[in-house]
């Protein structure tokens, strides 16, 4: 990892409060949360994903996935690194790639906050017929890109576990999410999502259209 990645990385981990909010009431946790689905939103409303799955799963961890068009894959030409891990450790803006989370009408925090702020992060990439994976934690890169599979389907896929060193509490607030996921519907990007909390016994789902 380049030094101006560790960095912005390091910074956001010694004052976390400054870039994803309060971290004693949830609005920290729930802005980490909130981002991912933005920037998938935000494939919605650019006409690139119709839709968006988030599940809640046991222990914290919590995954958003769309069909959307998938993180560049290209390596970028001044750094000799994925686009994709770029993104995802330092705090520059989508619009240079062409993704739907620059303009980020409805967003907040930067997918480099929540790659930071996380125990662990796990990024699926699925274009032009192949299926790719890396892996992060607290921020760094534990796993580089790698091809783990063809696939006939495009989207980006990630999954992240909130670093419990940070976060008092990893408990999301289905209520709280509820009211943000009800919010974007009234932004008519022709998309379906679903929220399922895997937390209880029971598995619950909700869909919304935004």
């Amino acid at each position: 990892m380049s030094a101006s990645s560790f960095d912005a990385v390091e910074m956001i981990r010694k004052r976390p409060g400054m870039y994803a909010g309060p971290l004693d009431d949830g609005t920290g946790l729930h802005a980490m949360l909130f981002e991912l689905v933005a920037n998938a939103a935000n494939e919605a409303l650019s006409g690139h994903c119709d839709r968006i799955d988030i599940v809640l799963n046991a222990g914290g961890a919590a995954t958003v996935r769309d069909n959307g068009r998938g993180i560049p894959v290209d390596i970028h030409p001044r750094t000799s690194k994925p686009i994709a891990e770029i993104l995802m450790t330092t705090p520059v803006g989508g619009a240079r790639f062409g993704l739907g989370m620059a303009a980020r009408p409805i967003g907040g925090v930067g997918v480099v906050v929540v790659n930071a702020l996380s125990e662990a992060l796990d990024l699926r990439i699925r274009r032009d017929g192949k299926a790719y994976a890396m892996r992060f934690c607290r921020g760094k890169l534990e796993t580089a890109l790698q091809i783990v599979g063809d696939t006939a389907i495009h989207g980006t896929e990630i999954a992240f576990t909130p670093d419990a060193t940070i976060f008092p509490s990893n408990a999301f607030d289905i209520a709280v999410i509820d009211r943000r996921l009800r919010a974007l519907a009234t932004h008519n990007a022709g998309a379906t999502v679903t929220l399922t909390d895997r937390r209880g016994a029971v598995p619950t789902e909700i869909q919304y259209r935004i």
